[in-house]
């Protein structure tokens, strides 16, 4: 138990930086993860790579608004 609190507490305090997931290289399975994503969503984005920016989730039409707003402070394009 111990170290599983530990590695939760790292995770958390190791900041925002280190918990993003990269649009344009992460799995369906690193990308199913994030909120209000299934593997549908997932596809969707990896099927409209590459991304310039994050903005590019809704200028590609790859999420919906509601689900952008939900993954964007989750997200980097690296």
């Amino acid at each position: 138990v111990g170290v599983n609190s530990t590695t939760a507490t790292t995770s958390n305090i190791a900041g925002a930086e280190t918990a993003l997931i990269n649009i344009n290289t992460g799995s369906i399975a690193d990308l199913d993860k994030l909120p209000g994503v299934g593997p549908v969503t997932a596809q969707k984005i990896i099927d409209s790579r590459p991304y310039n920016g994050i903005e590019d989730l809704l200028t590609k039409k790859a999420v919906t608004r509601a689900i952008y707003d939900k993954i964007k402070e989750k997200v980097s394009v690296w």
